[in-house]
């Protein structure tokens, strides 16, 4: 297994592959190179990035780059690293095309090139990926041997193959590897089904802590010279596993349960690696907050930053043999393509410390849990709110090279990525109470959302973004206002709003007239991102059929109608200080739509329902964090079928006590 120097600092001289890799992968449908007989018989070629100092030629990457490039299949999602790959078939390097950077510009009509290597551009202006490359190729690249590819993926019994993308170095006497970068099909894609995770919040520190917890518990049970009561075995004993929906009758164990955010994910990787196992998913979605921080809150032999521990525990790969307890252990690689965007923790260097605050309540931990632990480094706290794009770099070289970007799935889905941004400092007091919102889009990410929507034609439209379009401020005081003014002698609830259930209350089904929904949300181009969602921009008249987001680390479903100007609600911007106020262009409702679209039996009037009350905007609770200060739900995410192109299931997971759980 190649360490990170063999991964990311790779000689300056030398050109490196940048996309696909493991948080954008390629989809290669087999099914389009099939023949009469049945037989993949084509070679299939495919295009990837490549980044390189200014001044080499084309005809310098060919020298360098012949015959020193291979696709890897990945066979077995456990046992040893290397043993778990199939033997490196190699690829043919068709055509070099330089990129110059005058070229990026967003027209009418678009190529969808020139938005891909215009958001790339971005990220290399703002150092992401430092200063050494920043020369931008397009090659071409062949797979002569796709019959044999064809032939393992029919022996694996799988919905797909995941390839490694190799470069190797024979000067250096090393390889960089683009994991997962290919991932190979052989499907008509009017079925599919994907899982929406946000917010995982990785980070080195929780193993640390969980270590402490344990030894904790442990000396405690060995002075009081009893078997694990249970006051202790809830850290030492229990058992986790995702199902559908919530375990009610223990969501208040949920309050105090200890997570660590790393075990979420590897819990997460085996129910992934199963529903791959029964061909019941294609793909993985992530949509931001990959890591808590970028930077590690202790001195660290084996890590970097946080980004490259997120990256060993996809791939199921170990480096510190000092954390031998089978929690910390990656024992499995996942093997779904996975899809990835950032948030605005994945921007901030600096970590924050577990005792601020009730920071400490997200964990599932009580204060007395944590007194005695401490951070190797020295805690900053206007370091952990510092927020910059290099911070990036990993991410941007180990995972995906785009913060932006648009895939098609099939002949009738675009999914949309959109990077939220980092921090808005604007909006200081939400930020002080751990519920920020963000910079949002920038001029040109709009421009690249048209482009993208405009690209789509006549399909289906899905965006993933990290911080939601619109959230509700749902606190405790506007809950006893709302109880004051409905005359309810009990508490609100959340199922109150609902659509089919306000109306007892109010005169509309409305809910932007009873609640502030600027709050934890983007702060820039919103009123723009609205209208472009709702198909009343001026530019683009064509409605998105589902957001899905995170950031929130709440469970909450919506959709969404144009406004008529005497209809929109005038809201704060989102500044306290100095309030700014501007027109929200839409109508918001609420309920769980999720019970509604498994509904309908007949397949014509789903589809017409969904039309008409399209755009849903949806959030995901944390796959890592706890969901909510006032209410527990447990991390999870969402499971989203679409059978003969439309959406036909949206379902809840959470992650449960098993039965012989305390």
């Amino acid at each position: 297994m190649n360490n990170f120097k063999d991964l990311v600092h790779i000689d300056e001289k030398y050109p490196i592959i940048i996309k696909p890799n493991l948080g954008q992968p390629l989809i290669i449908n087999l099914r389009e190179y099939i023949d009469e007989y049945g037989s993949v018989s084509k070679k299939i070629r495919f295009n990837a990035i490549l980044l390189a100092k200014s001044g080499i030629s084309s005809d310098e990457i060919q020298k360098q780059l012949d015959n020193n490039i291979y696709l890897q299949p990945i066979l077995m999602d456990s046992g040893n690293f290397d043993q778990r790959r199939g033997k490196k078939f190699p690829l043919e390097l068709n055509k070099i095309i330089r990129k110059e950077y005058k070229d990026f510009r967003i027209e009418e009509n678009p190529k969808e090139e020139l938005c891909e290597l215009w958001d790339i551009y971005h990220a290399i202006k703002k150092k992401g990926f430092g200063k050494i490359r920043d020369q931008l190729f397009k090659i071409e690249l062949v797979i002569k041997k796709s019959r044999e590819l064809s032939q393992i993926l029919k022996e694996k019994k799988s919905n797909n193959l995941l390839c490694d993308l190799i470069q190797n170095y024979p000067k250096l006497g090393t390889e960089k590897v683009n994991f997962h970068a290919i991932a190979l099909f052989n499907k008509d894609w009017k079925e599919f089904q994907f899982i929406h995770a946000s917010d995982s919040h990785i980070a080195r520190r929780n193993d640390f802590i969980t270590r402490f917890l344990k030894k904790k518990a442990l000396n405690k049970v060995e002075r009081s010279r009893v078997e694990k009561v249970q006051t202790y075995s809830f850290i030492l004993d229990r058992d986790f596993s995702f199902k559908e929906e919530f375990q009610e009758q223990k969501l208040e164990r949920f309050r105090h349960g200890k997570f660590n955010f790393n075990i979420n994910l590897r819990l997460f990787i085996s129910y992934v690696n199963n529903k791959v196992k029964e061909n019941e998913l294609d793909f993985v979605v992530l949509t931001g907050d990959l890591v808590d921080y970028v930077d590690p809150a202790n001195y660290d032999d084996h890590y970097e930053n946080n980004f490259q521990f997120l990256f060993d525990i996809l791939l199921g790969i170990n480096r510190d043999p000092e954390l031998k307890d089978e929690d910390f252990e990656n024992k499995m690689e996942i093997m779904a393509p996975i899809f990835t965007i950032v948030g605005n923790h994945d921007y901030r260097a600096g970590f924050y410390s577990i005792k601020t605050g009730t920071i400490y309540r997200k964990f599932g931990l009580k204060r007395k849990d944590i007194k005695e632990y401490k951070d190797g480094k020295l805690f900053h706290y206007l370091r952990a709110l510092y927020s910059r794009t290099k911070f990036l770099n990993n991410y941007l070289l180990l995972i995906n090279p785009n913060l932006n970007y648009k895939i098609s799935i099939g002949e009738k889905y675009s999914l949309l990525f959109l990077d939220t941004g980092m921090d808005s400092i604007a909006n200081l007091f939400d930020l002080m109470r751990s519920a920020p919102s963000t910079r949002g889009l920038k001029r040109f990410q709009i421009e690249l959302l048209r482009a993208f929507i405009t690209q789509s034609n006549r399909k289906r439209i899905i965006v993933f973004m990290h911080a939601p379009p619109l959230s509700p401020n749902f606190n405790r005081i506007k809950k006893w206002k709302l109880k004051r003014k409905f005359g309810l002698d009990r508490d609100i609830e959340w199922a109150d709003l609902y659509e089919e259930n306000i109306t007892k209350y109010t005169d509309s089904k409305r809910l932007e007239t009873i609640l502030y929904f600027k709050y934890q949300t983007i702060m820039y181009r919103w009123a723009t991102l609205m209208k472009i969602l709702v198909g009343s921009d001026e530019i683009i008249k064509k409605k998105v059929d589902l957001v899905l987001c995170g950031h929130t680390h709440t469970l909450k479903e919506f959709r969404i109608e144009e406004a008529e100007e005497s209809e929109m609600q005038r809201v704060n911007f989102g500044f306290y200080f100095l309030p700014i106020y501007i027109k929200m262009p839409c109508k918001i409702y609420t309920s769980r739509y999720r019970d509604t679209i498994e509904q309908f039996n007949n397949e014509s009037q789903l589809k017409t329902w969904f039309e008409a009350n399209k755009p849903f905007i949806f959030h995901t609770q944390g796959l890592g964090p706890l969901s909510s200060k006032f209410k527990v739900k447990s991390p999870g995410f969402r499971i989203i079928k679409v059978e003969n192109h439309l959406i036909s299931k949206v379902q809840v997971y959470s992650l449960q006590l098993k039965n012989n759980g305390h």
